[in-house]
């Protein structure tokens, strides 16, 4: 049996939110309306999707999660020598 996953699409402003609903919303990594996110399904997930019910839409989709470059993986990591 395939690996199961999430797609998580923002429908709704974050503005109005309590600070934890906040947190979660950058913890899925939603950043505006329409954003989509995909994620493994997970109980921990599910418990964030539930504390957002109202905002965000998620279906299930069969498939393993691709692991999307971040912004700090296009910026590489800088090393400073010390002299």
């Amino acid at each position: 049996m395939g690996s199961k996953s999430l797609k998580i699409v923002q429908t709704k402003s974050k503005s109005k939110l309590n600070p934890k609903q906040r947190q979660s919303l950058r913890a899925i990594g939603l950043r505006g309306i329409s954003s989509v996110a995909y994620r493994t399904d997970l109980r921990a997930m599910r418990g964030l999707l539930n504390r957002l019910q109202h905002i965000v839409h998620a279906e299930q989709v069969d498939g393993p999660v691709e692991q999307a470059k971040t912004k700090s993986d296009r910026r590489g990591v800088r090393v400073r020598s010390k002299k």
